[in-house]
Formats: structure tokens, C-alpha cells, sequence
């Protein structure tokens, strides 16, 4: 570590890189879902982790892995919420999942938001 304590430019990455960190710790604490950035943080450590220790053609192929698995989930989160404060999706669903019995509804509200549908499917018996 000491031989970069002279060099402008990695104590400029280093003093950017603790910024982040800094500011990924306030988002984390404003956030509902905070273990999801700490999961992210520590996926970064470890492709850090790979670079130092295999270079960075191993490193680079392990963040592209990373910000594939980032964007898989983002559209799957995406589509779960668009599903899920849909009244009429919710209702189809309802009756694929009940085999056809009628299923009845409920709203999921937080703080006067609707959050999804709670879907309640009774025996056809």
C-alpha cells in the first residue's frame, strides 16, 4: 500500500472510491431494502478481492457476471411489482392457481399505499 501513498492519481480512486462507500452506507440506512446493497457491496469486494488476486481479465469477467445478475433481477423486480399491484392479474392468477374456484382479494396497503394483492383461494368443497 505505501509505494501508492505518493501517487496523485490512485489517492484521487481511493479518496472517490471512499465516497461511494460513504454514500452506499447513507443510502443503505434511508433504504427498506438495505440488505440488498450490502449484498451488492460485498459481491464488489470479492470481484476487488479477484483482481488482486488473478488479475483483472478475471475480475472483469466476474463484474460483467454481476451486472448481468443485477439486471435479471431488476426486471424480474419490475415485473413482480407490476404484477403485483395489478387487481385484475391478481384475479387471473387466483383462479389458475384455485383450478378455477373463485378466489377473493384483498389489498396489501402500507402507510395508504397499495403494496400488492393478497389472494385468498377457498376448497371447492
Amino acid at each position: 500500500m505505501r509505494r501508492w501513498t505518493g501517487d496523485a492519481a490512485a489517492n484521487a480512486l481511493r479518496a472517490r472510491f471512499n465516497a461511494l462507500q460513504t454514500e452506499a452506507t447513507r443510502l443503505a440506512a434511508a433504504s427498506d431494502c438495505p440488505d440488498v446493497l450490502g449484498e451488492v457491496r460485498m459481491a464488489l469486494a470479492d470481484v476487488l478481492n479477484l483482481a488482486n488476486a488473478q488479475g483483472a481479465t478475471p475480475a472483469a469477467t466476474a463484474f460483467a457476471a454481476l451486472e448481468q445478475q443485477l439486471d435479471d433481477s431488476r426486471v424480474r423486480l419490475q415485473e413482480l411489482c407490476d404484477f403485483a399491484l395489478d387487481e385484475t392479474g391478481a384475479r387471473q392468477l387466483g383462479t389458475m392457481l384455485g383450478k378455477g374456484a373463485s378466489p377473493s382479494l384483498h389489498p396489501v396497503v402500507d402507510n395508504a399505499v397499495l403494496m400488492g394483492w393478497g389472494i385468498e383461494i377457498s376448497p371447492l368443497y
